[in-house]
């Protein structure tokens, strides 16, 4: 399986990000979790992705710090990651 992580400074419900991933049948799975603080918004919104191709592997446990966070605004966020086995 092929994961990718990270800070896309895309918003989930972008159009053509989802399309791609779709395409390449990637799915994205921390779309529904606020992981960033912009310093003009008062309200957390989601800019991080964890994608990935493989019905195998999946996250829970999913955890974000909302007192911690970096000078640009990026929370700390942590979370159980499994990679099960296929047969």
């Amino acid at each position: 399986p092929h994961i990718i992580v990270g800070d896309f400074h895309l918003s989930p419900d972008d159009e053509e990000l989802s399309t791609l991933l779709e395409k390449y049948k990637f799915k994205s799975l921390l779309d529904s979790i606020d992981t960033f603080y912009n310093m003009t918004k008062e309200d957390p919104f989601n800019l991080d992705r964890f994608i990935t191709n493989s019905d195998i592997v999946s996250i829970s446990d999913i955890s974000v710090d909302y007192d911690v966070k970096d000078k640009n605004g990026h929370l700390a966020i942590s979370y159980n990651l499994d990679i099960g086995t296929t047969e």
